[in-house]
């Protein structure tokens, strides 16, 4: 008699454990994973902001999850909007975040609490926004050009060139290196450059901050009407004259004998 309540019980035992695996099976397939469509809105240095699409269904809430692997994940919000920020990030880095569906109206940091599981997003790939540019230079200029450089600044994709104008700062250039060539300036010109580092996730631009800016010129205009002023013959002594070139910091001079040949200064 007592071989056989153990072996009920035994029965009883296993009937159970298969009903909990069964539901957990169940439950599993339910979360399968769905297109969310997780967009990255907007960045700063330490935190990114996400939206996604809303998930149809009854006391429906979110986990915001991240990961660095896209394997291992944590949870760092909990939400029933389609849309948070996540704080607390590294600068110039790049996570993976997927949003987990829960169905009941509960929502706290053990998932076990939350009720079942139904839905689970692909994961997306967000990022910080990387550092600042430093070390921004001029390297080069003629009439119509100016080039220059700067420090290399670590994940950027790419780099915009911007000015101030008109009360807003204005891209007047990109590059995929840490220099450029600005062309078609006008000769003597003076212009205030920035130069901002892009880190490009999924069609988001991730921008850092602009750098100090750094005031550059091109080419003085050619020197015209050279001429003598005044001419003192008895102590040998003359002063000559010129038009004044905008935005040159001096000038050089060289004077030779009347047919070029000779150079007196």
């Amino acid at each position: 008699m007592e071989k056989k309540r153990v072996f009920s019980k035994s029965l009883l035992l296993l009937a159970i454990t298969s009903i909990m695996l069964f539901a957990m099976s169940i439950t599993s397939m339910a979360a399968t994973e769905t297109d969310m469509n997780i967009q990255q809105t907007g960045s700063s240095s330490s935190k990114v902001d996400i939206t996604w699409k809303t998930y149809l269904g009854q006391n429906i809430h979110y986990h915001v999850e991240m990961s660095y692997d896209g394997i291992n994940w944590a949870m760092q919000e909990y939400t029933y909007n389609p849309n948070e920020t996540i704080y607390g990030l590294t600068e110039g880095s790049s996570y993976y975040v997927r949003i987990s569906v829960y169905n009941k109206d509960f929502h706290s940091t053990d998932s076990s609490k939350d009720g079942n599981l139904v839905a689970v997003s692909q994961k997306q790939l967000v990022s910080t926004n990387p550092s600042k540019v430093q070390n921004l230079r001029q390297t080069k200029a003629t009439k119509n050009s100016i080039s220059m450089t700067w420090d290399a600044v670590a994940g950027a994709s790419s780099y915009k060139i911007l000015i101030f104008e008109n009360y807003d700062y204005k891209t007047v250039a990109t590059s995929k290196t840490n220099s450029v060539t600005i062309k078609g300036l006008d000769a003597s010109s003076n212009i205030e450059y920035y130069v901002a580092a892009v880190k490009n996730v999924n069609g988001y631009e991730a921008v850092g901050d602009r750098s100090k800016s750094v005031d550059m010129k091109t080419v003085p205009k050619k020197v015209t009407r050279v001429a003598i002023t005044d001419l003192y013959d008895n102590i040998k002594v003359c002063y000559y004259g010129w038009t004044s070139c905008e935005n040159a910091d001096g000038y050089q001079y060289e004077i030779t004998s009347l047919k070029g040949k000779k150079k007196i200064l």
